[in-house]
């Protein structure tokens, strides 16, 4: 299967390319649920349910009938934060069984796209250079449903 990075999934915030690229420290829950996990969940409709507020500075996010809390590190730059957040939403991902797995592209220049991509495709997505997140991927047999 063959995803193409360039129109799959959603464009994020186009500050966020810029934020990656220097050494900011703004990504907090509150940033995470609007620029990030309110796309996913618009992806994600119809394959499966994801809803995420934040209390007392922590994202707490319902996954296809999880409940799990993600804490967003505090005094890092957002690289850092946001490579925390997709390896926290994958693991999440992996664990209620989705199916799904979360990455950013950069499929044109200063272009930065949220996308969920099925599992079996990973071995193939981890070797590709337009891929900025995350770095380190999971085998997808490491992932697949049991």
């Amino acid at each position: 299967m063959v995803i193409d990075l360039a129109s799959s999934g959603f464009v994020v915030a186009n500050e966020w390319y810029w934020r990656l690229s220097e050494s900011g420290c703004t990504l907090s829950a509150r940033v995470a649920v609007d620029d990030f996990i309110a796309p996913i969940a618009r992806l994600a409709r119809g394959t499966f349910a994801i809803d995420a507020d934040v209390v007392e500075d922590e994202l707490r996010m319902h996954l296809a009938e999880r409940e799990l809390a993600i804490r967003i590190p505090a005094g890092v730059p957002d690289r850092v934060a946001v490579g925390h957040l997709v390896n926290e939403l994958n693991r999440a991902f992996a664990a209620a069984e989705v199916g799904q797995a979360f990455l950013l592209a950069v499929p044109r220049r200063y272009e930065l796209r949220g996308m969920l991509v099925p599992v079996l495709t990973l071995d193939a997505l981890a070797r590709n250079p337009l891929v900025v997140l995350p770095k380190r991927w999971p085998r997808a047999s490491a992932v697949a449903f049991r």
